[in-house]
């Protein structure tokens, strides 16, 4: 398995507030249920919003960004620092296939 340019480049620029449990949390669980070679930056719950983009409003509460912005960086937060996906539904207080069901609405699966 590697990682797309992209990738690369979330991974690099992304402020891993776990550290390197973090990452590595993020990494084996996106080994784990990719089906691809080559990971994406979404497989790791990783999106353009997590590094600089100097077009892009800034994804924060009180932001001028829409809620399903808001809860698509959410969900993203949270799945990326989660030891599991199960936790993270727990985290975030929904059922596991509701978890799922959003990913793929926002394009993170």
């Amino acid at each position: 398995m590697s990682f797309s340019p992209g990738c690369e480049q979330a991974i690099a620029t992304y402020s891993w507030r776990g550290n390197l449990r973090q990452l590595r949390n993020a990494v084996e669980r996106a080994v784990i249920l990719s089906p691809a070679n080559v990971l994406e930056a979404a497989d790791l719950g990783l999106s353009l919003g997590d590094h600089p983009d100097p077009g892009r409003t800034e994804v924060a509460l009180g932001a001028d960004v829409s809620l399903a912005e808001v809860e698509r960086e959410h969900i993203a937060r949270v799945v990326s620092h989660a030891p599991s996906f199960e936790a993270a539904a727990r985290i975030l207080g929904i059922d596991v296939t509701t978890l799922q069901r959003k990913r793929k609405r926002y394009g993170m699966s």
